[in-house]
């Protein structure tokens, strides 16, 4: 069958969390067709993460677009004559953009099973792209050659911190953030850098108020992937349920995370070290549908993972 595969359709989803859950998708499909052009359909928000990535093309669509822009999309696949199209969505979009192959749009989604293996199971090859002007960004960034951090940091002596969510009921406090790092710096001489977008300045301040040690703050100064790159140099990640959590799974960073009321059988992280931590305990054996993370006690969460950062954290502190 891959002979007469020529052309792919994979369509994603559209929060960036979630659009990381499917890299192992591309992963598969890039190794079992790597001759086939394949075209990625996903939200507007994966724009910065894919549009640039060589290895295929990025189509956006918006599912509150107008019929016009919709009819636009469908009619460029159309054109493209696709061979397999696999729709992590299940929607419509395979059998409107006339393609010859298509998943089914009756498959049953298994409750209990994480989202990346219902999307496929994962595989270890990593499909996130690091364009030029990211590893560039690295580079300098370790080089001493941008002020953004100061030139003492180095790669692995130091843990990233994600303190933003886009609900507020997914937040740990800036207060408990802010306790845990200090923990971990007094602990095991770490810098702490954290990072979010635009919406998550202010948070990131307020976690640097509250620290009792120096930090820096990037949120806001970088890209998605400048972010991926300064997570690959990280010893642990410190991340709400978000898309720096996803990220840092794909990647294989360590990580802790703190989970409020979504599910972390289904979207919790996924490294080979993660702790995950509910206002119940820590592990998602725990965890209660509806949970918030506003109840929960500074010193409880030092507690829940300090065993884990002494373990991940003491090799080449």
């Amino acid at each position: 069958m891959t002979k007469s595969i020529n052309q792919i359709l994979l369509v994603s989803l559209s929060n960036i969390g979630d659009v990381v859950l499917t890299f192992p998708v591309l992963d598969i499909l890039r190794r079992d067709f790597p001759d086939a052009g394949l075209t990625v359909m996903a939200g507007p928000k994966a724009r910065a993460l894919l549009a640039d990535n060589p290895c295929f093309t990025f189509l956006s669509y918006d599912k509150h677009s107008s019929w016009a822009e919709k009819a636009c999309s469908i009619r460029k696949l159309r054109r493209k004559k696709i061979d397999l199209a696999v729709d992590l969505r299940n929607t419509l979009i395979p059998y409107l953009a006339g393609a010859k192959r298509k998943t089914s749009l009756f498959l049953r989604r298994r409750d209990n099973r994480h989202m990346r293996f219902q999307h496929l199971d994962r595989l270890r090859s990593v499909y996130l792209y690091s364009s030029e002007s990211s590893q560039k960004f690295a580079v300098d960034l370790f080089g001493g050659r941008v002020n953004r951090l100061p030139q003492e940091i180095r790669r692995g002596h130091y843990i990233v911190a994600a303190p933003g969510a886009a609900d507020h009921r997914k937040r740990l406090s800036p207060r408990c953030f802010a306790g845990l790092c200090d923990h971990i710096v007094e602990r095991h001489r770490k810098d702490v850098v954290l990072i979010g977008d635009v919406s998550d300045e202010e948070i990131g301040e307020e976690v640097l108020n509250a620290m009792q040690h120096k930090g820096y703050n990037l949120c806001g100064q970088t890209t998605l992937l400048e972010s991926a790159s300064l997570m690959a140099g990280a010893g642990l990640v410190l991340t709400n349920d978000s898309a720096p959590m996803h990220l840092a799974s794909y990647l294989d960073i360590p990580v802790i995370a703190f989970f409020g009321p979504t599910s972390p059988v289904k979207y919790g992280p996924w490294s080979g070290k993660s702790l995950t931590v509910t206002p119940q305990g820590a592990g998602t054996d725990v965890w209660r549908p509806g949970a918030s993370l506003n109840g929960i006690s500074c010193d409880a969460i030092i507690e829940r993972c300090a065993a884990f950062c002494q373990e991940v954290l003491t090799h080449g502190s």
